[in-house]
């Protein structure tokens, strides 16, 4: 009988035991420290501080933005807005389901957490300044201006421009980086490349600035095709 009842315990505790590693959560980063992994049950939201950041894996893609495991007993979600400090304009090529990612929290609404993945977006942080992209409307399909690759995406290049002291990012779609058919938009920009671009489309109201680095002469023949039809 002692021998059974040894036998049992013992169940019973490997039983426990891996009940609690189940549950993984990702301690805040500390100042003097990277992200540490601890094994314990999973957080409670009134565990979760405002401002932390965490280490987690993205559970779920939407429209709208993607769901973050973080180790806490509610998934987080971080809002299309809050994935990069630029626009997306397909949020598939942000994250993908499964990626491992960090977050900073940034508001706690009953059970809701809300993430967001560029730290500069947590509440109490200065905002950026608003551009006046209105100064660059006299430049649609214009000259070409000098600008810097900021940040590159399979979909196409963030580029900085500044005109009369107003500094803006705009993209160029992978469809006007040259002239004819890119198959990899690495190949032909890096981040920190000076580039040549000019102005085809200003939003006012998105805030958007779409960006070209075709030549005047791809355009033109485009457009004299489609005149044609």
């Amino acid at each position: 009988m002692p021998a059974r009842r040894n036998t049992l315990l013992g169940l019973a505790l490997v039983a426990t035991a891996a009940q609690l590693c189940a549950h993984v959560f990702v301690t805040p980063l500390a100042a003097s420290r990277g992200l540490s992994r601890m094994t314990r049950a999973a957080m409670s939201v009134d565990e979760v501080e405002i401002g932390s950041k965490y280490e987690g894996k993205v559970t779920g893609v939407r429209s709208f933005g993607a769901f973050v495991d973080f180790g806490c007993e509610s998934e987080g979600l971080v809002h299309i807005s809050q994935l990069t400090d630029g626009f997306v304009d397909n949020i598939n090529d942000e994250v993908q389901e499964g990626q491992d990612v960090e977050v900073w929290v940034k508001s706690i609404e009953g059970t809701k957490v809300g993430l967001t993945m560029v730290e500069s977006k947590l509440a109490g942080r200065p905002p950026r300044p608003q551009v006046d992209l209105s100064v660059f409307e006299p430049l649609i399909d214009g000259e070409q201006i000098t600008g810097t690759v900021k940040a590159v995406k399979p979909f196409g290049a963030f580029v900085e421009v500044e005109v009369e002291g107003q500094v803006a990012q705009g993209l160029v779609h992978v469809s006007r980086l040259a002239n004819g058919f890119v198959d990899d938009v690495y190949s032909i920009v890096s981040e920190g490349d000076e580039v040549q671009v000019t102005v085809y489309e200003v939003d006012l109201d998105g805030g958007k600035l779409g960006l070209s680095m075709r030549t005047e002469e791809e355009d033109a023949g485009e457009d004299g095709e489609e005149e044609e039809e």
